[in-house]
């Protein structure tokens, strides 16, 4: 039973910016390419306007509720009957992995965009001094405007996989059944029916029936 909907990579950004003796900080998460789009244009905005302008993204992983909690497996026309239970959480196998590594991340990002920082001053004081003032300032603008547009977490991931691989194990004689599943939350009640049929099992050897639930 591939249980639930796999977890979802976010970026997260902070954006501090310095400005003329007042400071702002704020924290953001962008899930779609909407949300990114919006981030990167008001972060490319911010930047634009501030020589004092620094931002940090980083992924964080978020899991989508699901009301699935186990399945209830009948074999038609028998007593025949077994519960899933939790062969492998993949939810909880990502969230580990990324906080495991978490600090590495957080501090190849800082240093990346210290680099663009750095980069957009070096860029800003070489303009300046050969084309003057209101160039280098445009010029660095525009640099931090297109490092602050950019700055996204790497937001990979294997969404096809379940947040959960459950497993239930039944033993009959050799023949072609017809399988009942009935999804349960987790206080017992019934959430949907589903029907399998022509499974058929011969002697001696296993029989693998997938069934896949997102809610």
């Amino acid at each position: 039973h591939l249980n639930g909907p796999a977890p979802v990579k976010i970026s997260r950004s902070f954006e501090i910016v310095f400005n003329k003796g007042w400071l702002y900080a704020k924290s953001s998460a962008a899930s779609g390419n909407a949300d990114k789009d919006l981030q990167a244009a008001v972060s490319a905005a911010r930047a634009f306007s501030s020589d004092k302008y620094f931002k940090v993204s980083f992924p964080e992983y978020r899991q989508k509720p699901f009301s699935c909690d186990r399945m209830l497996v009948e074999v038609a026309g028998d007593k025949v009957r077994a519960l899933t239970r939790r062969g492998a959480d993949v939810s909880d196998a990502a969230f580990k992995n990324l906080k495991d590594r978490i600090n590495r991340i957080k501090a190849k990002s800082i240093a990346r965009a210290w680099t663009k920082y750095v980069l957009a001053k070096k860029t800003q004081q070489a303009v300046r001094k050969s084309r003057g003032a209101l160039t280098g300032i445009l010029a660095g603008a525009t640099m931090r405007a297109l490092a602050a547009g950019t700055e996204n977490a790497d937001t990979r991931s294997w969404r096809t996989l379940p947040a959960r691989i459950d497993i239930a194990r039944i033993p009959v004689k050799p023949g072609t059944y017809t399988l009942r599943l009935y999804p349960e939350n987790a206080s017992g009640s019934t959430l949907a029916e589903k029907v399998i049929n022509n499974v058929r099992v011969f002697k001696n050897r296993k029989t693998f029936i997938s069934v896949r639930t997102l809610q």
